[in-house]
């Protein structure tokens, strides 16, 4: 039977329920405002265009940042060496021990030599490119190359070398300078360039 009682109960449900929008409303407006998640960025290396064609001319040959400090010191250019008495001449790409690098620049490989003199387990690879009138060292990789072979951006040219027998600690690298056409070596970052972007950002390459 429908009794007064439950005629004032279904009454007071009816008053909650007229006033729950005006109850939800005061609750968002107490709420803190939720501040928007900040987009997850990558790195990207972007070479510079030097001939004016569109593409970019080099490239970061192992894709991965410049060695950061470790008890060697920086990778940067001009970092210090020996106390200061000299400054570092390319630029330290950090590396993990028999990865693939790449070809910093187009080019011919016009020579194979030593890091350092007598001591044959750790080489180097010249690139160059008379067209643009740059030269590129690339140190410590294990050549899968050879003397006159010509190379295209991005081509494997062979696997860096492990560093930790020589200088046990160091981060793995490889050491990169660049040459402009009077012989002075110059800043590798200022060729390849590196940008932050959106992880979804599918539009640039890295």
């Amino acid at each position: 039977m429908f009794t007064p009682v439950a005629a004032l109960a279904l009454a007071g449900g009816n008053a909650v329920a007229a006033r729950t929008p005006t109850i939800t409303r005061l609750f968002k407006a107490l709420r803190p405002p939720t501040e928007a998640a900040a987009p997850v960025m990558r790195t990207v290396w972007r070479g510079v265009d030097l001939d004016g064609d569109g593409a970019p001319d080099f490239v970061n040959p192992t894709g991965q940042a410049p060695r950061d400090h470790d008890s060697f010191g920086f990778g940067a250019f001009g970092a210090s060496r020996d106390g200061g008495a000299r400054r570092h001449e390319g630029v330290d790409y950090a590396a993990a021990a028999n990865q693939a690098v790449a070809a910093p620049m187009s080019g011919f490989v016009t020579k194979i030599g030593y890091a350092y003199s007598g001591d044959s387990s750790l080489k180097f690879v010249e690139i160059s490119n008379p067209a643009l009138g740059y030269v590129v060292r690339t140190f410590y990789v294990e050549p899968t190359v050879a003397v006159g072979q010509a190379l295209r951006l991005g081509q494997t040219i062979g696997e860096a070398a492990s560093l930790q027998a020589h200088y046990p600690g160091i981060t793995d690298h490889v050491h990169l300078e660049i040459l402009n056409a009077g012989g002075r070596r110059i800043d590798g970052e200022r060729m390849i360039v590196a940008r932050r972007i959106p992880l979804k950002d599918r539009s640039a390459t890295g």
